[in-house]
């Protein structure tokens, strides 16, 4: 009935209200819509049969709805999105000859050169928007297989589900059953209504008041060296950092205690910090990132659902330029506290809300600099693929992403974005720029400030954290 909705247990097809952050991407990538993908290189099992990758991807392509999505621009310059009933998995799935190169970097060029293919001008509209390409290595190894997928039918919660579901299709089939993938989570399609009609209803509107003020605070002007460059993917670079293994063990279990904090709070001080004293002001907007499934409806499971969830939302990182950290990250642990929900409302409010509302939104100018920390990441995800391999005589392991996911002519939407991430046992951070914009050295001092704040913090808990707590 109305109020409980069983998760549909069939195929499911038909049109899909846009969610908030697939409106964001298409109102922001206007030069290659159908060029944004996410992906994930593997090497299969030495004793894995790869005849039988085929019948176990046709069983995600079936249980995953959203991989047989087609998006298309109607004639009003509006987008519509819809399911289609199934998907021809010799579509989806490409094997390409690797014997003549099978290791190092002919390999390796190879890899890329399918990573970064021109995508076909009519991908968005005709499909496939999942796609799965085995490299055959000969007697050289097992095959690799690169699985992509245009980020509006993915995150990253969505590739440790398909990860995990394609090894169980792969062992099932290997044992002479039929692939099984159990009982269906709640469908994209189904939660996509309900978040509009819960947005509509007015199940945000507590939370205008809070959005209205963070637009209205925010500083969105950073310093730039070389302004009026273009912002474009081609453009951009990486600066890496990594703490010690030492700082590492102590930002994630001795900090939080001493500091009654979460990780993110430490990050966000240490980051709040440095762009103060780099931009002049504590007032910077910076944009966050949630894993957007928030438990909104009772009847409602998105655990094991594919598609992109993720929500973004701004947040002023309003902190003091120098003094005592403790204070520091404090206040960023009350910055935090105070937004609603994981900010999943900032979105709904901006693209599914009355216009007066959402246009007071839409009209705030995106944040300079983004920040998203992945948490344990790559080798040891927890996602059935142990260091990389999953015990199951399927993946071996995951290996770097080749690169590629966004075309090169694509307007990039903030100027310096930050992931952080732990790998073995150091957190490791990228500082992803515009060389048009910013030179290098610039954003080399921003990450070392960085590094350097992350290591002030975990000396202050390992001296100080025994008689704070018991002072308390």
């Amino acid at each position: 009935g109305p109020g409980g909705i069983p998760a549909e247990q069939g195929p499911v097809s038909g049109e899909v209200v846009l969610t908030p952050v697939q409106r964001w991407f298409l109102d922001t990538h206007p030069a290659a819509p159908g060029h944004f993908d996410m992906s994930l290189l593997a090497e299969l099992a030495p004793e894995a049969d790869p005849g039988l990758l085929e019948p176990a991807v046709a069983a995600v392509l079936d249980r995953h709805d959203m991989l047989r999505l087609r998006v298309e621009r109607r004639e009003d310059g509006g987008w519509v999105q819809r399911i289609v009933p199934e998907e021809d998995v010799r579509r989806v799935l490409r094997r390409v000859d690797a014997s003549s190169a099978p290791t190092g970097a002919g390999l390796e060029r190879l890899v890329a050169g399918e990573a970064r293919r021109v995508r076909p001008e009519r991908r968005l509209a005709e499909g496939p928007l999942f796609e799965t390409v085995v490299f055959d290595r000969g007697a050289a190894g097992p095959p690799l297989v690169l699985f992509g997928a245009h980020h509006m039918v993915v995150d990253a919660v969505s590739w440790r589900v398909l990860l995990e579901d394609v090894a169980t299709a792969y062992r099932q089939l290997a044992e002479g059953k039929p692939a099984d993938l159990g009982v269906k989570s709640t469908s994209f399609r189904q939660w996509a209504a309900r978040l509009a009609e819960f947005t509509r209803q007015g199940g945000f509107d507590e939370e205008a008041g809070y959005w209205a003020s963070v637009a209205a605070d925010a500083v969105t002007e950073v310093p730039l060296d070389t302004p009026g460059g273009s912002n474009t993917v081609a453009s951009q670079d990486v600066v890496s950092s990594a703490l010690s293994a030492e700082d590492t063990r102590l930002l994630l279990h001795r900090v939080p205690g001493a500091f009654r904090s979460r990780i993110n709070d430490v990050l966000l001080a240490a980051l709040g910090r440095v762009l103060h004293g780099w931009a002049g002001t504590s007032r910077v907007l910076v944009e966050l990132e949630g894993h957007g499934r928030e438990e909104l409806f009772d009847d409602v499971d998105l655990s094991r659902t594919v598609g992109w969830f993720t929500t973004v939302h701004p947040l002023v990182l309003d902190v003091p330029a120098d003094g005592d950290w403790r204070r520091a990250v404090s206040a960023v642990r009350r910055q935090l506290r105070q937004v609603p929900r994981n900010g999943i409302g900032f979105g709904a409010l901006r693209y599914l809300g009355g216009e007066d509302r959402a246009a007071a939104l839409r009209d705030l100018p995106p944040a300079p600099v983004s920040f998203n920390y992945l948490g344990r990441f790559g080798g040891g995800t927890g996602n059935g693929t142990g260091d990389g391999g999953d015990g199951d005589g399927f993946l071996r392991r995951l290996l770097d992403s080749p690169g590629g996911d966004h075309a090169p002519e694509e307007l990039r939407t903030n100027l310096i974005d930050v992931t952080g991430s732990v790998a073995g046992d150091r957190m490791e951070f990228s500082w992803t720029y515009s060389t048009a914009l910013h030179h290098r050295g610039t954003v080399q001092r921003l990450a070392d400030g960085f590094s350097a704040a992350l290591r002030e913090i975990a000396r202050a808990a390992e001296t100080g954290a025994r008689p704070r707590r018991d002072a308390r």
